[in-house]
Formats: C-alpha cells, structure tokens, sequence
C-alpha cells in the first residue's frame, strides 16, 4: 500500500486501524464515514504529513488522538454524529491549514478547553452539534469563520438574554438547527450575513426587524411552531422561505423587497395570506435584478430552497412563488376562475416594452408524490406549443388550497403581440392535484400600480 494517497471504507464493519496505517506517508484523503463500529484512530495519526481530509463521522471513536494536532496541510475535519466521542485534544489548535470542522460536542465533553489558541487558527467553516448554549464562547472565538451551522441536541429553553453572533463580522452563512436552548429570543446576527436558514426553533415567537442586514439576500424560517409574527425585512432579499410556522397568521409588507425573486410561504397559520404587489413581478421579468447566489448556500439544509434554487439556475431573471392564497389577484389580466385552461388574444398596443408573462395558478392537493405544474402553451396564430415548468414540488397531501406563480420572458413562450393564445396548465398524473383557477398577466416595464392578491 506504499504510495496510496486515498483510501475509502464508507460503511465497512472495521473497528479499529492498525497502528502501522500512520506509515501511509502519501495519503491524502481518509474516509471512515458511517464505519460504526470503529472504535479509534491511530495513535501516530500525526505522522501522515500529507493527510488533508478525514472524516470519521458517524463512528464509534471515544477520543481522538493527541497527534492529530501534527497534521500540516490537513483542511478537513469531519467527526459528525460521533456520539460516543469524550476527548478532543487541545493540540487541534496548532492546525493552520484547517478550513472546515465537523463536530459533535456531547454532554461529557461539555467542559472542553480546546480552543485557547484559536485566534491562530484560519477556520473557515464550522459544523457543531451540541448545547449551543454552553459551546457559545468557543464558536465567538473563531473570528475568521464565514460558514457556521449549529445544531443544539442536549440543551434545554433558557430564559436568559439571546444568543449574540455580531462580533463574527466575517460571517456569511448562518444555520441554525432544533433551537432548544435558545429561549424565546432570536440571536443577534452580524451585518454582513448574507445567508441564514432557522429550522425548529419550537419557541420563538417572532422575528426582530431585520432591515439593518443589508447583506442578507437569502432567509429560510421553518417549522417555528410558535411563530407569530415576523417584522421589517432584510431590504435586499433574493429567496424568501417560509414553511411550516403553524402559529403565523400574519405576514409583513413585501412592497419593498425590489430583488425578490423566489417566495416560499407553505405550511403556515390557517388564515395567512400574502400581499404581492404587481411590480414584484414585472421587475425580476425585465432583467432589472438577477439573483447572484453565494457559493456557501450548499450549507443551507433546507430541501425546499434547494428546490428553488435549482430552478431559479435553469431560468434566470423569473420570479417564482409558492404562497397560500386562494383567488388571483384581480389586477391580472385574463382569469378562468373554474378550470384550468385560459385563451386570450396578446394586446397588439403593448408597445416595445413587453417584456412576458405570469402566470398565477391555484390549486389543492390530495397526493404524497412529487408535484409537477407545467403550462402548455399552443400559439394558434402561429401554430406552435411550448411547453413550460412552472413550479416543482413535493405535494403535503393535506388539501391545502395553495398558489404558485411564475414570471416568462416573452421570447421563451414564442408570444407576440396580436396573437391568440391558449393555455392548458398541467400537473403530474400521479399526483392528486385539482386546479381550481388559473390566470396570465401581460408583463412590460415600467409598472406603478400595487394591488392585493
């Protein structure tokens, strides 16, 4: 085995290495994932000088070696869901080269002293499960992070003041994860975020004004159940996602979120409804704004902006929306309110600026499968059909009457001004799903009016 630079044995029954391993002197990259009944590490694992990855997540390991402080151009380290681990050395702190750690901190390890060396270190990324609460200082201690995802699994709701992450001034990416010893509050956040994702904080009851974060252009609020009100938005928001929140009825003003292009409000209080201004479409249509994405949004865990994100990639410049309105704004041009077919002629006075299309469907589905709405569009003047997405997703199976929306640019749909034009929308056979109403509105730029859906 001389020479190996990578050695892979994801899921294999070993339980321990032999303490010869450490001689692999090229060896680049060591993968122990899922290994679970691996016990330990080498105790010379400090000697593999050329080592830049391991991951030994998901494994049975109680401590960790003291040479793993030895590792000069190691940049990866991944203990995730090490459940069993006691013992970090505080020699982790010589690693320069780290760039992204993966840790699971259980209550036995609670007082480690591991970082007191930390302002030496460059970490970039960091992924850490435990009482959030108590690993507090040690996380503030990592200045140069940009990427931290947390996750509490032995803390319990304290009353004390709010978690404060402002002094992380290089912070781009923040997750945060089963928030059980948050409290009620919601953490104070550095002004240069750019990302952040809050999944199962059961007590948070609502959401600050957060138009100071002038930076923050992606915002996911999930499974919040004593949510029950969210304030001023960060003003220059990109996707916003809000899901599952059962206690919000009420949803804040959107009139000046000029660079919004995806909206997800689904799962949410019975009587909520959101307010779309008509601009909100016209503007992501026309090219005026195109959502730049941070790389570090790999880091976000929700499978709902993934979604999106995927299709805001294959279509750039469109606004698209999944919301709980019930009825279609009156403000959109042409409406069936009974079935799911529209036929229109195109205004031939539209002008030059005609920039698309959007399209408003409301729909209610009573299927677990995978949900797919397409709208097939026959150009009879020309004789010809184009087919197009217009939202994807997995169906709640509740009978939720929901909307989604979507904004084309004209040139995708072969529409022209004066031509007759008829429009099916489509759902995937397999999924039960009614469209109850569907309507198109004719897209140019500029646009003044604001009306209630």
């Amino acid at each position: 085995m001389e020479g190996l630079e990578k050695f892979d044995a994801v899921g294999s029954a070993i339980e321990q290495l032999p303490d010869s391993f450490s001689n692999l002197l090229d060896l680049r990259s060591l993968n122990l994932r899922a290994c679970s009944q691996l016990k330990r590490l080498p105790e010379q694992l400090g000697k593999m000088q050329c080592l830049q990855f391991l991951d030994a997540s998901v494994t049975a390991i109680e401590e960790l070696p003291d040479s793993i402080g030895l590792l000069p151009r190691i940049q990866n380290l991944i203990f995730e869901r090490c459940k069993k681990l006691t013992y970090v050395p505080n020699s982790i702190c010589n690693l320069k080269s780290l760039e992204y750690l993966n840790l699971f901190i259980g209550e036995d390890i609670i007082k480690i002293e591991l970082f007191e060396a930390v302002n030496d270190m460059n970490l970039k990324e960091l992924t850490l499960s435990g009482n959030i609460r108590v690993c507090l200082p040690i996380i503030l201690s990592f200045s140069s992070l940009t990427v931290l995802t947390l996750t509490d699994v032995c803390g319990s709701p304290s009353p004390t003041k709010p978690f404060s992450f402002f002094q992380l001034f290089n912070l781009q990416s923040l997750g945060l994860y089963n928030c059980t010893s948050h409290g009620s509050s919601f953490p104070e956040l550095p002004l240069n975020l750019e990302e952040l994702d809050v999944d199962n904080h059961a007590s948070l009851e609502q959401v600050p004004d957060l138009s100071h974060l002038k930076q923050l252009k992606i915002m996911s609020i999930g499974r919040c159940c004593s949510l029950q009100s969210l304030h001023k938005l960060p003003p220059h928001l990109s996707l916003l996602r809000v899901e599952d929140c059962t206690s919000l009825q009420e949803f804040p003003d959107l009139s000046m979120l000029r660079d919004l292009e995806t909206l997800d409000v689904t799962g949410n209080g019975s009587n909520l409804k959101v307010s779309l201004e008509e601009n909100h479409l016209q503007l992501q249509v026309s090219g005026v704004v195109g959502l730049s994405l941070p790389l570090t949004l790999v880091h976000i865990k929700s499978i709902s902006i993934h979604l999106f994100i995927l299709q805001l990639r294959e279509n750039d410049d469109t606004f698209i929306a999944t919301i709980p309105n019930k009825e279609i704004p009156e403000w959109f041009n042409y409406k069936n309110r009974e079935g799911c077919t529209l036929s229109f002629d195109v205004p031939p006075n539209l002008g030059d600026n005609f920039a698309g299309v959007a399209f408003w469907v409301v729909y209610k589905s009573s299927s677990q499968e995978s949900n797919y709405l397409k709208a097939v569009i026959t150009n009879k003047t020309e004789d010809t059909t184009t087919t197009i997405p217009i939202t994807g997703s997995s169906c709640r199976g509740m009978d939720d009457v929901e909307s989604a929306i979507r904004c084309i640019w004209a040139e995708d749909l072969s529409i022209a001004k004066g031509e007759n034009i008829m429009i099916s929308f489509e759902w995937n056979p397999l999924c039960d799903t009614e469209v109850k109403m569907c309507g198109a509105h004719m897209l140019k730029h500029p646009f003044k009016k604001s009306l209630q859906a």
